[in-house]
């Protein structure tokens, strides 16, 4: 993922690639973390805190708004 405005460039996994597709289609943080959860059989408590790191990196970046996935 190319940030196009800083022309910094992120790779994400197959995990943080399916989370911004879901951040792209509207559902919540709640919602993704649901999903995520259900999709690729990954324990809550390690599907939050990734969850988390990455809405905060993509937050600092100006990539998501970071009170809407709160």
């Amino acid at each position: 993922m190319v940030n196009l405005r800083t022309n910094r460039i992120f790779e994400l996994n197959a995990t943080g690639m399916r989370a911004w597709e879901l951040i792209g289609d509207g559902h919540t943080r709640e919602e993704i973390e649901r999903r995520l959860e259900d999709e690729f059989d990954a324990a809550p408590g390690r599907v939050r805190a990734e969850l988390e790191q990455l809405l905060g990196d993509l937050a600092r970046e100006g990539l998501v708004d970071a009170v809407a996935h709160r």
